[in-house]
């Protein structure tokens, strides 16, 4: 498992809360017992996914908010802190960007360089809490033309603030060696 081998390298794991996911109390026992801190994420957020996050004692809580919608799922919930939306902000409206900041989400912005190779940098639009960006390590070449993977030290000489990665389970030895 790729989030026990990142162990001591990350300071926490997002752990997906969706049914479809398979993940369960015993995963994040088993993660926790790793020496990881745990996130709950939800790719649709609901209440339900929420209570799950409280109960299973994640620490923090991660809506997907690829669209303005989801992004309006995730201000519905009002989880304690942190709290974080993954996405980007050029999908939201005005109104959904300006009540996000205002409620204090961070935002985890998503960078999928590896999909959309004409993105040569990340570009939060001035989302005034940038926490981290996420760097598309899996190969998206089956989901666009130019899709391709960008190995890790790419991203890293582009971008040498905090990030994190999706999908953990897809770096290479490389991509660990460049941690």
């Amino acid at each position: 498992m790729a989030a026990k081998r990142g162990a001591g390298k990350f300071p926490w794991v997002a752990v997906q809360l969706d049914p479809e996911s398979g993940a369960n109390y015993s995963v994040i026992a088993e993660l926790r017992n790793a020496g990881m801190r745990i996130h709950g994420w939800q790719a649709r957020a609901n209440p339900e996914g929420l209570a799950r996050a409280k109960a299973w004692g994640c620490e923090g809580y991660i809506g997907q908010a690829e669209s303005d919608a989801e992004a309006r799922a995730c201000l519905s919930l009002n989880p304690p802190a942190p709290r974080a939306v993954i996405g980007n902000p050029t999908a939201w409206s005005p109104t959904t960007f300006n009540a996000l900041a205002a409620a204090g989400w961070e935002l985890l912005l998503e960078w999928y360089w590896n999909a959309h190779p004409w993105e040569t940098s990340p570009d939060a639009h001035n989302y005034p809490h940038l926490s981290s960006v996420t760097f598309g390590l899996y190969d998206a070449s089956g989901e666009t033309p130019q899709g391709r993977r960008v190995p890790l030290s790419e991203y890293l000489k582009v971008w040498g603030g905090a990030w994190n990665a999706y999908l953990a389970e897809t770096m290479t030895d490389a991509d660990w060696a460049s941690i």
